[in-house]
């Protein structure tokens, strides 16, 4: 089943980022980790997430932001 469309948008960004996907948790929502497993994230794939959603999650979850909207914008761009 193909990922939503916010999910892929933000995972490329992560991917971006340094995050590598590790897979999935309970929830059904991916894990992704960056430095060593050393900073860890979680973003679910869901059609009903919307970008506004997702990215305050991942704030609330310390990613760079500034980073992460310039790795998008990119995205979006290329």
């Amino acid at each position: 089943m193909p990922h939503s469309p916010v999910f892929a948008l933000l995972a490329s960004a992560l991917a971006d980022l340094g995050y590598d996907e590790d897979g999935t948790i309970p929830s059904g929502a991916y894990l992704f980790v960056k430095y060593r497993a050393t900073h860890a994230v979680v973003l679910p794939d869901d059609e009903r997430l919307t970008v506004e959603d997702a990215l305050d999650s991942l704030a609330e979850q310390g990613v760079d932001m500034a980073a992460l909207l310039r790795a998008m914008e990119d995205l979006q761009d290329g």
